[in-house]
């Protein structure tokens, strides 16, 4: 079975599977905040833009850890399933909301940064920190070989020292004298 199809069991898909029930509850948070016009509607477009790229990259990325985490093939295209159906949701929620409008334009721009995340952490950041767990986890033999000089860099100090002789405490230029 390849590496990318192995289903994983303990705590780490679990805390992974919360991290992004619990960054969809903020999410929903956010959501329910009314919406304020301050007057200046060309700030408060780009703020709120911001802040849907924001919110939803971080659910992307986490999203794309939990399902690598627990084994699931096709990862970045579940993710996106899994962002865009929790966009259009937060879109619903927000029809409900005084001040706030369901726009498909945010769901847009929610899925597509969701999917760039999910690209960054498969591309980009689980290689980096599989390398990093790869060098820790190397035999520590292999690592102090790695880590130390090559013999031929170090010079090995002569034995001579005669039979009951200790080489301690002799200068360089006495084994010439004797």
């Amino acid at each position: 079975m390849p590496p990318t199809a192995r289903r994983a069991t303990g705590v780490r898909p679990l805390l992974a599977c919360i991290a992004v029930i619990v960054w969809m509850g903020v999410i929903f948070g956010f959501s329910s905040l009314p919406g304020l016009d301050s007057g200046l509607h060309h700030i408060n477009f780009g703020i709120a833009k911001l802040g849907h790229v924001t919110v939803f990259s971080v659910l992307g990325f986490l999203s794309a850890i939990a399902m690598d985490v627990s084994g699931v093939r096709n990862r970045i295209w579940w993710t996106v399933v899994l962002v865009a159906m929790y966009a259009i949701f937060d879109e619903l929620h927000q029809s409900f909301v005084p001040g706030r409008d369901p726009l498909l334009s945010d769901v847009a721009i929610d899925t597509v940064s969701g999917w760039i995340a999910a690209m960054v952490w498969v591309r980009f950041a689980r290689p980096f920190l599989a390398l990093r767990r790869w060098r820790r986890r190397r035999p520590i033999a292999e690592r102090r070989a790695a880590a130390a000089p090559s013999r031929s860099a170090v010079v090995a100090p002569a034995n001579h020292a005669r039979a009951g002789e200790h080489p301690v405490g002799r200068a360089p230029g006495d084994e010439a004298t004797r």
